[in-house]
């Protein structure tokens, strides 16, 4: 290029030195061409307008040499067709010079916003876009060197905003590697769900998006794919949280189910029916896709289930304890008046330590402490029943020792009667007593002593055999008469 250090000092040094030797040397017109080269070179003449500019660089040479050899029309000349090429190379250059410049400015704009310096370095970029827009503006103008001017300082603000962005690409790289982290965790989670399984392919197809796009530059493109995959990764994470908390629910659902089919819930149909509603309300967070909801009402419904137990574990020994007091309450009303004593004071204290253990919620101890009663108890009625059998035993024995050393009635021949067939007088229990007793009232005798024959006292058939028994008093009569109906009775 013309715009070289030695050629200028030579050719000043020239036109110094012929002005010297008092030559009429153009100096206006050759200093005129001189800058005007200078300028086009400012403008990148040499790559926009070529041949012009190598033309005037060549006539101001020509010039030069023409000065030399004392030739100043022609340098003259040869100076004033310099300037007018260079000046012609300038006007051409400057439009190319100022888009190519607006290209550049918009390259570098491009790659920042890439870097997504819009966010990481706002201001630089900002301010990178607002010199953009000032060399387009002027451009269109055709303001041409300022908005060149405009467009540089642009490609210096954006380059700016570029280099902070790129100061967040290690960030960018740790936020990705953490949700590579979430992703392999979801991955290995058993999770019975398509829909599952799609999301935690797509957010590793994302990553590994965002990481070309990191290597390739694109931070912006990176970062978009990066906040997808976190979206991602947390829907699936939703999926796996509702999965695991419908299984809890499932879980407490059966706990609870067998809860209620025990014997003794009723011993805790509150904390069960509490229980419930809660389940159903964890359903409810589950269907509005609550987890977190979900999972504290399902702690809740398990801890009631856990004290249901020890509710019926509680009510059931309370039950049992309750139904051994009343037993031995009974028994010892029924033991004989100063016997069994220690018996009954043993079984109260084995009541007592229960209901110490049941206070406690010692349900083992209280469960062992009342085996220990019921055993007792069971032990404690057999000694009373084989103690009141010796008492009846010996009653019974007084009573046959008694009645032995009476002295015996004689014995009397059995008498019998067969009833006989008379239409016109019939045979009946009443007139067989007045017969053989002398005393109708008397028949009930005859109809105790063969009711095996006799269903009916008014109905007697001829040919019946009756046994005649001797004759008693009134007041046997009567109580022979209970007992054989109280017998009736009881057989039927």
């Amino acid at each position: 290029m013309y715009r070289n250090k030695m050629f200028s000092i030579l050719f000043f040094s020239i036109i110094l030195f012929l002005a010297g030797c008092e030559l009429d040397v153009p100096i206006n017109e050759m200093s005129r061409a001189h800058s005007l080269i200078t300028r086009a070179d400012e403008v990148s003449a040499k790559k926009y307008a070529d041949e012009s500019y190598s033309k005037s660089v060549a006539l101001l040479i020509q010039a030069q040499k023409d000065i030399s050899e004392e030739k100043t029309d022609e340098a003259k000349s040869n100076a004033e067709k310099s300037s007018e090429l260079a000046q012609k190379a300038i006007d051409d250059s400057l439009p190319l010079l100022s888009t190519d410049s607006l290209e550049l400015a918009k390259s570098a704009l491009t790659k920042a916003e890439n870097l997504n310096s819009d966010s990481y370095a706002a201001e630089q970029y900002n301010n990178a876009k607002s010199l953009y827009s000032s060399a387009e503006k002027q451009n269109n103008e055709k303001n041409f060197w300022e908005s060149h001017l405009s467009s540089l300082a642009a490609i210096s603000a954006a380059e700016s905003a570029a280099d902070k962005s790129r100061a967040r690409i290690p960030e960018l790289i740790e936020k990705l590697r953490k949700i590579e982290t979430d992703v392999k965790t979801l991955s290995q989670q058993k999770v019975d769900n398509p829909e599952y399984t799609n999301l935690v392919s797509k957010a590793a197809e994302l990553l590994k998006d965002a990481d070309s796009q990191i290597t390739s530059g694109d931070l912006k493109k990176a970062l978009e794919s990066i906040v997808n995959a976190e979206k991602t990764v947390q829907q699936a994470d939703l999926i796996a949280r509702l999965e695991t908390q419908q299984k809890r629910i499932n879980s407490a659902s059966v706990r609870l189910e067998e809860q209620k089919a025990r014997p003794e819930s009723k011993h805790a149909s509150d904390l069960l029916e509490k229980a419930a509603d809660y389940l159903n309300n964890a359903k409810s967070h589950i269907e509005a896709s609550d987890p977190k909801k979900a999972s504290v009402e399902t702690e809740s419904a398990e801890k009631l289930i856990d004290q249901s137990t020890l509710s019926m574990q509680k009510g059931s020994a309370e039950e049992r304890l309750e139904s051994l007091e009343s037993k031995i309450a009974s028994v010892s009303a029924n033991a004989p008046d100063g016997q069994f004593i220690d018996e009954i004071n043993s079984i109260n204290s084995h009541l007592a330590a229960s209901r110490s253990s049941i206070t406690d919620s010692n349900f083992t101890n209280a469960s062992g402490s009342m085996d220990k009663a019921d055993a007792e108890i069971s032990r404690l009625e057999s000694s009373i029943s084989e103690y009141a059998a010796a008492r009846q035993r010996e009653a019974e024995e007084a009573k046959k020792a008694a009645k032995a050393e009476s002295p015996r009635e004689p014995e009397i021949e059995p008498v019998y009667y067969v009833v006989q067939y008379n239409p016109k007088d019939r045979d009946c229990l009443w007139k067989i007593a007045g017969k053989h007793y002398k005393n109708p009232a008397l028949w009930p005798l005859i109809y105790i002593a063969n009711k095996n024959q006799i269903k009916d006292p008014d109905l007697i058939f001829p040919g019946q055999k009756f046994l005649i028994p001797p004759e008693k008093k009134d007041e046997e009569i009567l109580n022979e008469a209970e007992s054989s109906t109280e017998a009736t009775v009881d057989k039927q």
